[in-house]
């Protein structure tokens, strides 16, 4: 992973190549995907690798709320997706044709449209929370859950798990609504103990879309109130994904595929149930790491930003493009 990095100059500064170490795509990779032999995982370190990169300059470093260019970059993002050129070439579109490329013959094409699908989702949540920001409007919490769902990235994750899989899942599971419930809560436990642990750095740079700072701006809250109240969201969501898991594996005793089919259905939820715990692991590693502030109060001022201004500073000359599905 670190030499794809490298190669693709996706820590150009040492800067850039601290602030990636301190995120530790790699370790994060490890225990979400354990059952991915060593192709598998240093791809799908990779992708951590470009996806951390990505999240820190759009949510941290794009501190000027550049709408247009980051409609622009994410829909050239988009278009890398399905199979075309960006408008803008950069190291960042550069890194993600790779890894598309290498993806996509993966599996096959309705498992590869679900991952498309849902990294999709992921990038749009870039826009729309760019759009409301620019609008001057602080988001309610029903906006922030059903956004969090995409913007946490574990769906994605997960359709890329499948590759790891004895098969790939059949069509009539992996669109299932029993199963997207079960995703569903298991993404936002997830993403309520990412605000947790990421509140004081999103509070400290000033990105609001963090359920603690959003209830402690709406409930006038001490942040330890809001933690324990984000808390109390996460335990929620465990609940709801055990008893989603347990209705599931239930259903799929009854009327579920046999044999092999079923077997790789259950090795997909202990997958699921596995990077649950890997990311709590995970983000306890990193806490004085990718969420302290050292980095931000060490910094000079003309180091506004972890990362060089390489993706968004590309666009700042072109139109703002055609009205597009992922409006806030």
């Amino acid at each position: 992973m670190w030499e794809w990095l490298d190669h693709y100059d996706l820590m150009a500064t040492e800067r850039a190549r601290q602030r990636t170490r301190q995120s530790l795509p790699d370790l994060s990779a490890a225990i979400t995907w354990t059952r991915a032999d060593t192709d598998l995982l240093s791809l799908y370190a990779c992708w951590l690798g470009w996806a951390f990169r990505v999240d820190d300059q759009l949510d941290e470093d794009d501190r000027f709320q550049r709408l247009q260019a980051r409609e622009a970059a994410i829909a050239d993002f988009c278009a890398i997706l399905h199979g075309g050129q960006p408008a803008v070439p950069s190291a960042l579109t550069d890194a993600l044709k790779d890894l598309c490329a290498r993806t996509s013959r993966l599996g096959p094409k309705p498992w590869h449209a679900m991952f498309v699908h849902h990294i999709e989702q992921f990038f749009h949540t870039y826009v729309q929370e760019a759009r409301l920001d620019g609008l001057g409007r602080t988001p309610n919490l029903r906006q922030h859950v059903d956004r969090r769902v995409y913007s946490v990235g574990m769906l994605w994750m997960w359709d890329l798990g499948e590759a790891t899989l004895t098969r790939f899942l059949p069509d009539t599971i992996r669109n299932n609504d029993a199963l997207f419930r079960l995703r569903r809560a298991a993404a936002l436990q997830i993403a309520f103990v990412n605000d947790v642990f990421g509140a004081v750095r999103d509070d400290f740079t000033g990105y609001q879309h963090n359920a603690v700072g959003l209830l402690r701006a709406r409930d006038g809250l001490s942040y330890q109130e809001a933690f324990d109240a984000v808390g109390a969201m996460a335990d929620d969501q465990m609940a709801v994904f055990l008893r989603e898991h347990a209705l599931f594996e239930e259903d799929l005793t009854r009327n579920g595929p046999p044999g092999h089919t079923r077997e790789a259905v259950l090795q997909h939820l202990q997958q699921i149930t596995v990077s649950i715990r890997g990311q709590h692991a995970w983000h306890a590693t990193v806490e004085t790491q990718r969420y302290a502030l050292d980095d931000l109060l060490n910094a000079s001022p003309d180091e506004l930003g972890s990362y060089p201004d390489d993706l968004l500073t590309h666009y700042k000359n072109r139109q703002q493009p055609n009205p597009d599905p992922y409006r806030a």
